[in-house]
C-alpha cells in the first residue's frame, strides 16, 4: 500500500537545488508535487513563514511542514508512516522568531500567558535583547525601557500585543479546521469544559477573532448563540471593560445576570487544555440585580458533586471544607440528583487503601474515582485539570509491584512539595524505594522537566547515575511494565 499516493506537495522559500531535491524525493516515495500552490496541493514544505505561499496555505488550511519531514521519510521509507511523521515536523508561524518581552509588559500583562502563546506559535523568548532577537513585544510605541532602546539600535522589529493575539487567533482557526486535521489525519479530540455554557461573542471582535473563538468553544463542546437572550451564560468581550455598545446591549436585552469574561480566558483554557477559573478574567457586571464584594467567591468546583471516601477523619473533613470553600457540593443521600450527572468519589492514591467500587452501586449517578491529589492540585493552580493528566489523579490500579523495580532506589528533583509527595507514593507503589536525597546507592534520578537543573543533577552526573524524565515513570506505571529507559535517559548535561 502506497501511503504517499494522495500527498501532493509544494515548496516555498528554498533555493532551486533544495526544491528539486524535495520534488525528486516525493516522486521516489510515490507522491507528487506542484510548483504552484494549486487546489490539488495537500501539504506545503516551507523554510519561512513570511512568504506569500505560507500565508495562502494558512488561508486555505493546508498543513505546512519543514523539509526535515521529507528527509526522515526518505531515510526511513520502509518503516515510517508519513502522516505520523508530519506531526513532528510542523512549521508554525513563529518558528524562526526570537522575542524579547519589554519590562513594562511583564508588569502589566499576564507574562506566563504571553510566553505560552509564543511557544504555541513556535517562537522562543529571552529576557534581554541579543543578536538572535528578531522581535520585541511592547504595550505601546512609547517605551522608556533601556533594553528596548538597545533593541532599537540593533534594528529589531517592535510589535504590539495585539499583533501577537492576531497571529494566535489565526493559527488556532488554522490548526482546528477540518481540512487541516483531515490532511494530517488527526482524530477529533474535544474536551467538555464548556458543555454547560452558552456563549455570546461581542461585536467588537473581527471575523478572524470570531472564527478562532468559535473553534475553541466548539472544541470545549460549548454553544454559541447568534442573538443575545436570557439563555446566555457567558458574554465574551475583547477588552477589560465594557464598551458603549456592549453596555447598550445589556440594557436593551435585560440579560444582566450572565458572566462577562475577557476573551483571554477562552485562550487560556485552550492552551492549558483544562478549565481555568473565570474569576481572574471576569468583568464586573453593573447590570446584575444585586452584587456586593462580599458575595464574590471563588467558584473553582461550582457544579461538581463530591463524595469523600477516606478513613482518616481529619483529612476527610479538611477536603470537605476545601470543596465547599470553592463552591463544590458534597453528596447527600437525601438530595435528588440527575442520573446523568457525575459524582466524583475522592480516595487516597495508595494501593493498600481498601476501595470496593461495588459499594457505590446504589448511588444513581455516573461515578468517577479520583484522588485528593486532583483536589489539591486544582486548588494550588486555581484551575481544573483533566483527570488523566497525571496517573496519581486516580486511585492506584496496581495490585502488586511491577517486576524490575524491586531493587531500585529512586530520587527526584525539580518537583514542588505536593508533586514530590505523590511522585514518591507512585515510586513506592511500583515497588521501588524512594529516597529524598541522592547518594551513591541511588539507582535513578527522576527530574520534572529539562529546565530543572539542580545540585542533584550535577551530583548524578558525578556518580554516573541514570537521569530520566518523570514521563518514564508514568509510562511504566500506565503500561504496568518496566520500560528500558535508554530512549528517555539524558546523556548530555542540561
Amino acid at each position: 500500500m502506497n501511503l504517499y499516493k494522495d500527498i501532493v506537495i509544494c515548496c516555498s522559500s528554498q533555493n532551486k537545488n533544495e526544491k528539486e531535491e524535495i520534488y525528486e524525493s516525493i516522486i521516489k516515495l510515490g507522491g507528487s508535487y506542484s510548483r504552484d500552490l494549486k487546489k490539488s496541493v495537500t501539504h506545503l514544505i516551507a523554510s519561512s513563514s513570511e512568504s506569500e505561499k505560507y500565508k495562502v496555505a494558512i488561508e486555505k488550511e493546508i498543513p505546512i511542514l519543514t523539509s526535515d519531514w521529507m528527509k526522515e521519510c526518505i531515510k526511513n521509507k520502509e518503516n515510517i508512516n508519513p502522516y505520523d511523521e508530519m506531526k513532528k515536523h510542523l512549521f508554525p508561524p513563529f518558528k524562526n522568531f526570537y522575542f524579547y518581552i519589554n519590562n513594562s509588559l511583564k508588569e502589566k500583562e499576564d507574562y506566563d500567558f504571553i510566553i505560552q502563546s509564543i511557544n504555541f506559535l513556535g517562537g522562543k523568548y529571552t529576557d534581554k535583547p541579543c543578536s538572535d532577537c528578531t522581535h520585541v513585544i511592547i504595550i505601546d510605541d512609547d517605551s522608556n525601557d533601556l533594553m528596548s532602546d538597545i533593541a532599537k539600535l540593533m534594528k529589531i522589529n517592535f510589535v504590539k500585543l495585539d499583533w501577537l493575539y492576531y497571529h494566535f487567533v489565526k493559527y488556532v482557526a488554522f490548526v482546528e479546521s477540518e481540512n487541516y486535521k483531515d490532511k494530517l489525519k488527526i482524530p477529533k479530540n474535544n474536551f467538555d469544559f464548556f458543555k454547560t455554557k452558552t456563549f455570546f461573542l461581542s461585536e467588537s471582535f473581527n471575523d478572524s477573532y470570531k472564527l478562532a473563538l468559535l473553534k475553541i468553544i466548539g472544541k470545549g463542546n460549548g454553544k454559541c448563540a447568534k442573538e443575545f437572550s436570557n439563555n446566555i451564560t457567558t458574554f465574551i468581550i475583547k477588552d477589560k471593560e465594557l464598551n458603549k455598545d456592549e453596555k447598550k446591549l445589556l440594557l436593551q436585552s435585560a440579560c444582566g445576570t450572565c458572566s462577562i469574561i475577557n476573551f483571554n480566558w477562552l485562550i487560556r483554557c485552550y492552551l492549558d487544555k483544562c478549565y481555568i477559573p473565570e474569576s481572574p478574567y471576569e468583568i464586573t457586571n453593573t447590570f446584575q440585580t444585586f452584587q456586593s464584594s462580599s458575595s464574590i467567591r471563588v467558584s473553582l468546583f461550582k457544579g461538581l458533586t463530591f463524595f469523600i471516601h477516606f478513613n482518616d477523619e481529619y483529612k476527610k473533613n479538611k477536603l470537605k471544607e476545601e470543596i465547599l470553600l470553592y463552591q463544590g457540593e458534597i453528596y447527600d443521600n437525601d438530595s435528588l440528583y440527575n442520573n446523568e450527572s457525575e459524582l466524583l468519589i475522592v480516595t487516597p492514591f495508595s494501593k493498600t487503601f481498601n476501595l470496593r467500587k461495588s459499594d457505590f452501586d446504589d448511588i444513581p449517578m455516573k461515578k468517577r474515582f479520583i484522588t485528593a491529589y486532583w483536589i489539591d492540585k486544582c486548588i494550588r493552580k486555581k484551575k481544573l485539570y483533566n483527570f488523566d493528566k497525571y496517573p496519581m489523579f486516580t486511585p492506584c490500579k496496581l495490585k502488586y509491584p511491577i517486576n524490575g523495580f524491586e531493587h531500585l532506589v529512586i530520587s527526584t528533583t525539580g518537583f514542588s512539595k505536593l508533586d514530590r509527595l505523590y511522585v514518591s507514593r507512585l515510586i513506592t507503589a511500583i515497588g521501588s524505594k524512594y529516597s529524598s536525597s541522592l547518594t551513591k546507592s541511588t539507582s535513578i534520578l527522576i527530574f520534572h522537566d529539562e529546565r530543572s537543573f539542580s545540585e542533584k543533577i550535577s551530583k548524578a552526573y558525578e556518580y554516573n547515575k541514570s537521569i530520566v524524565p518523570v514521563k518514564w515513570l508514568y509510562d511504566c506505571y500506565n503500561q504496568q511494565t518496566f520500560i528500558c529507559f535508554d530512549t528517555y535517559r539524558i546523556n548530555a548535561k542540561m
